[in-house]
């Protein structure tokens, strides 16, 4: 089985694309292999309220060891008070796995070693 995962997480509307480019680059430096951005609606309960707003949404694909390293980076970048950080593993193309995990041996700095 060849096993990537998938992150999902959401950053504010208001932001610029350029903004929403630099945060998936340096995702991209703390173990990422590859970011995806799309705006989206969101609706959602806050403080006893539901809100409505824009967000972008935002995908990375990691390997299963970049997969602690991005998430920490996530946790302490991240804009939000409660952000939504989501992830899963994945089945993949053999092909796709090993670009996955080349990662990590092309980009040791992003082990934290």
């Amino acid at each position: 089985m060849h096993q990537v995962f998938v992150i999902k997480t959401t950053l504010p509307g208001d932001w610029a694309e350029a903004f929403v480019g630099e945060f998936e680059h340096q995702t991209l430096l703390a173990g990422a292999a590859c970011a995806e951005h799309q705006r989206i609606q969101s609706m959602y309960r806050w403080e006893g309220e539901v809100e409505s707003s824009q967000e972008w949404s935002v995908q990375f694909t990691v390997s299963a060891p970049s997969l602690e390293p991005v998430l920490d980076h996530l946790r302490t970048s991240h804009p939000y008070e409660t952000p939504q950080i989501l992830h899963w593993a994945a089945t993949s193309e053999a092909p796709y796995y090993q670009w996955v995990g080349s990662f990590m041996s092309e980009h040791p700095e992003a082990s934290g070693n």
